[in-house]
């Protein structure tokens, strides 16, 4: 895995685990539909705020590139 695809990860990765933990918690009091809305606002909104002013990114390079390094993987599985 290149340096770039790592620090991405790095970046994403408190994000997968609190939004884990709090999806767990919301389903447990409100049911599924509720912690699905509910946990993707919550998220959506600390995510922005963390890549605007901890790391001066807007987010969507990351996005990009993950989804870039997904579909290379997939296309390359495919044509075996």
């Amino acid at each position: 895995m290149d340096i770039l695809l790592k620090s991405i990860l790095i970046r994403i990765m408190h994000l997968v685990v609190g939004g884990t933990i709090t999806g767990i918690i919301l389903i447990y009091f409100f049911g599924f539909l509720v912690s699905i809305l509910v946990n993707n606002i919550i998220w959506l909104f600390i995510s922005s705020f963390l890549y605007r002013y901890y790391w001066k990114l807007n987010g969507l390079e990351d996005v990009l590139i993950l989804g870039s390094f997904i579909f290379y993987k997939l296309m390359k599985k495919i044509k075996k």
